[in-house]
């Protein structure tokens, strides 16, 4: 048995149009196309884990984007162009009732009315009503054939309901060309004052997209400015002042504003996208646009660590007498255990060094062999990256 069948009977079938089979079940093109890119982003994402590639902001960066990339754009890619070709039934379906209602009114039977019809050309409706002449060509009563043509508009209110009004006047024997003039001026009306809707709203979308801007500056700001104030000082032992880690989850803050703008992404573009099309399918294309820039956001303002270095040094001290410093290494407000590599400069001393720091904490000493001002530098590596703080001290 094959995994996927798509033949063309089945395709041209009016109870499964727009689906393809998996194990013989029918499934919607765009839930198949769903399916297979959440399972390949999902490969990624494991394989990503398996490699470490979070280990650094940049493996860790173009992992995002690359399973972003796979989940969200051909499927929403997809729902553009199913959109696009909706508007473009919708508007031809319009010229279609005016045009079989002219080729009634002039004289024309109705199978001769479908005939010419289906040989005007119609971009996106014309292989829905080639079909329903073929099916009128072969003998079966137009209300059977005109039923399963109603089948393939799924999801298409409007033109389902002229549909039902068009059966119901063929069926009553009513004046067929008199309803489908009737039936086309309504839905064109319909459409024009969804244009007009439409045109109005674009401004509220504009509105919206400028919330949604300033609600993302106005979070980064307060995360900007909650990091020096979450650094919490606190005396020491020698005097001098070092910082306390661990006090607050600095991680789990970024973790939640960025959680926060990816949801304030999802909602900007499910408002816009039913105040412009008055349907929530609509909102595909402003979902590409907001969870992008969400994306962007969360990889340049929430992904890469907060690294804080800090040196606590005696304040006055003198030649001859050794200097015990402490290095704090915090990660978002985290102690971390690494190793930190320390550079000393003075008038007559050059020294390079190592310090184990474990849990955020490591000493270090030496002795200044002559008073002047000293120079002490901390390297720390960590995520694939170097992070430097520097620190002066005269000694007397």
């Amino acid at each position: 048995m094959r995994l996927f069948t798509r033949k063309k009977d089945i395709a041209d079938d009016p109870e499964v149009y727009g689906k393809i089979y998996i194990f013989g079940k029918p499934i919607k093109h765009d839930r198949f196309i769903l399916i297979i890119s959440l399972s390949l982003a999902i490969i990624l994402f494991f394989s990503g884990v398996y490699f470490k590639l979070y280990m650094s902001y940049i493996t860790l960066s173009a992992l995002l984007i690359s399973v972003y990339s796979i989940v969200s754009f051909p499927y929403i890619f997809y729902k553009i162009l199913e959109n696009n070709e909706r508007r473009r039934i919708e508007d031809e379906y319009i010229s279609f009732l005016r045009d079989l209602a002219e080729a009634l009114s002039s004289g024309m039977s109705l199978h001769q009315a479908l005939k010419h019809v289906s040989e005007i050309g119609y971009t996106a409706l014309g292989k829905f009503i080639r079909k329903l002449y073929v099916w009128v060509s072969w003998g079966i009563d137009f209300r059977r054939a005109f039923e399963m043509f109603n089948k393939y508009f799924e999801g298409y209110r409007e033109i389902r309901r002229a549909n039902n009004v068009i059966l119901e006047t063929y069926i009553s024997g009513g004046d067929l060309a008199k309803i489908l003039k009737t039936l086309s001026d309504d839905l064109e009306n319909i459409r024009d004052l969804e244009k007009l809707r439409a045109s109005y709203m674009r401004q509220q979308t504009l509105v919206m997209y400028i919330i949604y801007v300033v609600f993302i500056g106005m979070l980064i700001g307060i995360l900007t400015m909650l990091k020096p104030m979450m650094m919490q000082l606190v005396q020491t032992g020698e005097g001098g002042f070092g910082v306390s880690f661990g006090k607050i989850d600095y991680g789990m803050l970024k973790n939640v504003l960025g959680i926060s703008i990816i949801v304030e992404a999802f909602s900007i573009a499910i408002i816009n996208g039913y105040i412009e099309s008055n349907r929530i399918s609509g909102s595909f294309r402003h979902l590409a646009i907001t969870t992008f820039i969400a994306v962007l956001v969360y990889i340049f303002f929430i992904i890469p660590p907060s690294v804080m270095i800090d040196i606590t040094m005696p304040i006055a001290p003198f030649s001859g007498m050794p200097i015990e410093m402490t290095i704090k290494v915090g990660v978002d407000m985290k102690p971390i255990t690494t190793t930190a590599r320390i550079e000393v400069l003075g008038p007559s001393t050059y020294l390079i060094d190592y310090v184990d720091v474990v849990s955020g904490a490591g000493r270090y000493t030496f002795t200044p062999s002559s008073s002047g001002k000293y120079t002490i530098k901390v390297t720390v590596n960590y995520g694939g990256n170097r992070y430097t703080e520097v620190k002066e001290i005269t000694v007397s």
